[in-house]
């Protein structure tokens, strides 16, 4: 920032307009005599620059010329970041404020006060007039008259762009803003339990040792007034301060709190048992699963095995034709019976691999029946779960009340009750006492109230005298009441902007609003559960079960069977599967039987003829069998019936895995400790409402008692006084750990940032060095790591306090260490006037 021009009206000792003018970017001395205005036209730059033109009191008050009352103006034209801007402001009478780029854009009243403080990086103060902390870095580089020698003001502003400069050059020291953070951080924590400079105990530190010597000494004293008393302990006053505590302490709200916190923690418990009961029926059909995935298995293994041996049959068979030829029934009457016995034999057999294979495919539709329903209701529950919880969140958005808004409104109403407080507070009250038929007239209205509160210039007729007017408050009532008006104007505004009527509304329609995001969470947890694996995941389950279903139904065809379940079905299976084991034996048996005849025959013929028919007979049975195996291996191969039994004994092992987890869960959650807690708690209840209930009842009965005893109560206040004591060492002992704690971890950090400082300050220190040498040769300024502020002068080697040296020495110090400083900002692009007044 360059100034170029700068106005002064009307302000302190310039009555009439003084300009200065022709500002070039060198040196600019303002020279005269003393009362003169030097020193005001630098509280004229600070004024314009950094109060708001709406201050007021006595700020405002200082402005004006002895004895006047008129409208102090200022008008400066500066240039910034390249760009010529005109700041104008009047105060006190019809405050104003205007800012002008020659670009064409223009800020007013307080769009123009922001503006000012987004190009110089300050922060106004909340209310009253500016200080140095108020004014960042100007309050560095402006220098008033007569403080030239004190150390250079670095506010936190100017600190955070000092610091910032110094890391750019030298890189994060331990942290940067974050470690710089960090330690403030701690050590406003510590400076709350300690004295900052002492580290004597502060704060809620020393009020409770103070409470803990205090309490000591009051339990003693009641202690030794306890042994003098020799009458009745006065019981009444005992019970009365027991019963005003316990209605204090509220017992029934907290007994109905942890009735509250027990229901929600029986509730939890309620949930994991009820999906305890789910992956447990779940592990109960993956088990289910793989055991039939293994009967499959080990039925395809016998299968293979009993072809094999029929193979090994048929070259047995074949091998043994010329012997077999001499084994031939003797007679046709024994064949023919053999033969006739064979084929019943076959017939039957025939129809129990029918009714077999039947009863079987029956059994697989029901259960996968069973399982597709299961299915598509989880399904279905999941998929409305999860519509409720997307219009839930639908309604938490559209609600407009959020936390920060609600904060925010509480913090606006808040604003305004405190506006109105100070407003009523400088108020005038009226006391009317007429006599009896006359009246006091507002606006022709009739006063009915004996006493007014007047905030505005009212006018009072009064019967049978005249009128009287009345102007409340002092100098400031306009501006309290101004403030009143804006804080009320501003909360009306927000309450209209988020659309709610009234505080209550908003904290209602907040309450909503989180109820609705709650009850979503509830049912996302309902979808989790019923569609672990997701919505897709799910569909394609159910997809699968119904070609499955679709499938086995195309095998059976109109077949119709009796209505049962999937597991009476399977067992009817498994009991036709051994029928068919006897059929067989059976077959086997009439087969052997009829070759036996067979061989008769053919012996009495031609044994050839006979061990033929025998290895016919063998082929044909291996060959069925062959068929059998590969009509299974067709519909199942021995591939996919591995893959089927391996991921049914992955499922199985899965669903074991979760049952095991939600037990453990569930365990972890005490079911029995959360119900004996939410029986102690509805009993606990119970009994602090009996308690109370005869707590009074008791005290009635001391009252009627002992009426007309009047004896302190020593025993129940040194009871009182004790357990006060006990809660105050407590906190004693707690506070002291945490101040050792903390200056521990203070004290640490303080050192470690001390030691890794040690070349932060090197870039000050370079560019004070030749200013340092013009005036103090072979000595170096030694600054505080931590303020930047000068802590001694280093000469020959010997380290000399900046307190202790001269105030002309510290002026010059104080100027050339603010020279470094505003090199080290200038190279880092950061510019700013440096004014030193005298």
């Amino acid at each position: 920032m360059e100034f170029r021009r700068f106005e002064i009206s009307a302000f302190r000792c310039f009555k009439d307009s003084v300009v200065i003018d022709n500002i070039g970017d060198g040196i600019t001395l303002i020279v005269g005599d003393n009362e003169e205005g030097k020193s005001t036209v630098l509280a004229a730059l600070q004024t314009v620059l950094f109060e708001k033109h709406s201050v007021g009191g006595a700020v405002a008050a200082a402005m004006l010329p002895f004895g006047s009352k008129v409208r102090p103006e200022i008008t400066l034209d500066f240039d910034h970041d390249g760009v010529r801007y005109r700041l104008y402001k009047a105060f006190c009478q019809k405050p104003e404020a205007s800012l002008e780029a020659e670009s064409g854009n223009r800020w007013s009243g307080d769009a123009a006060e922001e503006r000012i403080q987004e190009m110089l990086e300050f922060t106004p103060p909340s209310r009253g007039g500016t200080k140095p902390e108020h004014r960042g870095l100007q309050a560095l580089f402006w220098v008033e008259q007569g403080s030239s020698y004190s150390q250079p003001h670095i506010n936190e502003t100017a600190q955070t762009s000092l610091v910032g400069s110094l890391e750019a050059e030298v890189g994060t020291v331990i942290g940067g803003e974050r470690g710089r953070t960090l330690i403030k951080r701690i050590d406003s924590r510590l400076n709350e339990i300690l004295t900052p400079k002492t580290r004597n105990p502060a704060g809620a530190y020393k009020d409770v040792i103070s409470q803990v010597t205090e309490t000591r000494a009051l339990c003693d004293e009641l202690t030794v007034k306890l042994k003098e008393l020799e009458e009745k302990v006065d019981t009444l006053t005992r019970e009365r301060e027991l019963l005003a505590k316990l209605e204090e302490d509220d017992p029934i709200g907290a007994a109905e709190k942890r009735v509250e916190k027990a229901i929600d923690a029986f509730r939890k418990v309620e949930g994991l048992e009820s999906s305890l009961k789910t992956a447990e029926a779940y592990f109960k059909t993956a088990q289910s699963e793989h055991e039939l995935a293994k009967s499959r298995h080990d039925q395809r293994k016998r299968s293979r095995k009993a072809s094999n041996e029929a193979d090994q049959e048929v070259a047995d068979f074949t091998g043994k034709e010329a012997a077999a030829q001499e084994a031939v029934d003797s007679t046709q009457t024994a064949f023919d019976d053999a033969k006739d016995a064979h084929g019943k034999a076959q017939v039957t057999l025939e129809a129990a691999q029918k009714g077999a294979t039947t009863a079987r495919q029956r059994a697989d539709l029901l259960r996968k029946s069973e399982e597709l329903d299961a299915a598509q209701g989880r399904l279905k529950k999941a998929e409305v779960a999860n519509l409720a919880a997307s219009n839930l969140m639908a309604q938490a958005k559209a609600s407009p009340v959020t936390p920060e808004i609600l904060e925010e409104l509480r913090r606006l109403d808040g604003n305004v009750r405190e506006a109105a407080a100070r407003l009523k507070a400088v108020a005038t009250r009226l006391e009317l006492t007429p006599d009896k038929g006359r009246r006091a007239l507002i606006h022709g209205e009739a006063v009915k109230a004996n006493a007014l509160i007047l905030i505005e210039p009212t006018q009072i007729k009064l019967e049978g005298y005249g009128a009287i007017g009345v102007t409340p408050g002092g100098d400031d009532l306009s501006s309290r009441r101004e403030a009143a008006k804006a804080a009320t104007t501003e909360f009306e505004f927000e309450l209209d902007k988020h659309s709610v009527v009234d505080l209550q509304d908003a904290v209602r329609q907040g309450g909503d609003r989180e109820s609705c995001i709650k009850e979503a969470a509830i049912r996302r947890t309902i979808v989790e559960a019923h569609a672990p694996e997701g919505f897709d995941a799910l569909r394609i389950e159910v997809a699968e079960l119904e070609a499955d279903v679709g499938r086995i139904e195309e095998h059976l065809g109109d077949a119709e069977g009796p209505e049962t379940t999937a597991d009476k079905a399977a067992r009817l299976a498994d009991e036709l599967a051994r029928k068919l084991k006897d059929v067989e034996t059976k077959e086997r048996v009439s087969s052997d039987d009829l070759k036996d005849a067979e061989g008769a025959l053919q012996t009495a013929k031609n044994a050839l003829t006979a061990a033929a028919d025998r290895r016919e007979e063998a082929e044909k049975m291996a060959k069925s069998l062959r068929d059998v195996l590969n009509q299974s291996a067709k519909e199942d191969s021995d591939e996919d019936l591995e893959n089927l039994l391996v991921d049914a004994k992955k499922a199985a092992q899965v669903a074991s895995k979760e049952v095991d987890v939600i037990k453990k869960a569930l365990a972890e959650r005490d079911p029995e400790g959360v119900r004996r807690e939410l029986d102690a708690a509805s009993e606990a209840r119970q009994k602090v409402e009996r308690n109370l209930q005869d707590l009074r009842q008791k005290v009635r009965e001391l009252v009627v008692e002992l009426r007309i005893l009047g004896q302190d109560d020593t025993a129940a206040e040194l009871e009182i006084v004790e357990g006060e004591l006990e809660r105050a060492e407590a906190q004693n002992t707690k506070l002291s750990h945490a101040a050792v704690a903390l200056k521990l971890l203070h004290d640490t950090l303080v050192e470690e940032e001390r030691d890794a400082r040690e070349t932060f300050l090197g870039p000050v220190r370079d560019r004070v060095e030749p200013y340092i040498k013009r005036l103090f040769p072979s000595s170096q300024l030694v600054l505080d790591d931590q303020t930047l502020k000068i802590t001694h002068l280093r000469r020959d080697g010997q380290d000399e306090p900046y307190e202790r040296l001269s105030i002309g020495t510290r002026e010059q110090l104080a100027v050339l260490a603010r020279l470094a400083f505003a090199d080290l900002l200038y190279e880092h692009g950061k510019r700013s006037p440096i004014i030193l007044d005298d």
